[in-house]
């Protein structure tokens, strides 16, 4: 019976350890991805990232942290003490609809952005906020940080 004990408490140091490393694994990640050339976050109609130069007359060059529109269903906004800024670019031919995600996960209408207009929006680091067709169908979820970002909308 001490030989079985044993054997369970080996398979769970093995198993702790390796989520140990999968997690600095991904902060390693995160922390490559921080340090990448900025650019600015092109979201297209097929819900993908692509990076590309902002339009002449634009000075303002960041990269983005993005996720994808199923990030939508376990986000929410979490404390609002740094404040920060987005400008969203709506290179669309047909107006987009932004969202704050509230501290519930819930959509918060923050009205839209007109065909190829744009909106600074004064916001707080760790809100997150949804950019949706106008039917509300997500074209991508965006996490504000630190530093005042550009999205640019295709």
């Amino acid at each position: 019976m001490k030989k079985i004990s044993s054997l369970f408490q080996g398979i769970n140091i093995v198993a702790i350890i390796g989520v140990i490393i999968s997690g600095v694994s991904l902060y390693i990640n995160i922390l490559r991805q921080d340090q990448s050339e900025s650019r600015p976050l092109v979201i297209n109609s097929e819900k993908h990232l692509a990076n590309e130069d902002i339009k002449a007359g634009d000075d303002t060059k960041a990269s983005a942290k993005y996720s994808t529109c199923d990030a939508e269903s376990v986000s929410m906004s979490r404390t609002g003490k740094v404040n920060t800024e987005i400008t969203f670019l709506n290179q669309r031919d047909e107006p987009v609809k932004l969202y704050w995600l509230d501290y519930l996960g819930n959509r918060k209408s923050y009205g839209s952005i007109q065909s190829k207009d744009r909106r600074t929006q004064n916001t707080y680091v760790t809100h997150v906020w949804v950019v949706a067709d106008t039917q509300d169908n997500c074209l991508s979820v965006y996490n504000a940080d630190e530093q005042p970002r550009v999205v640019e909308i295709h």
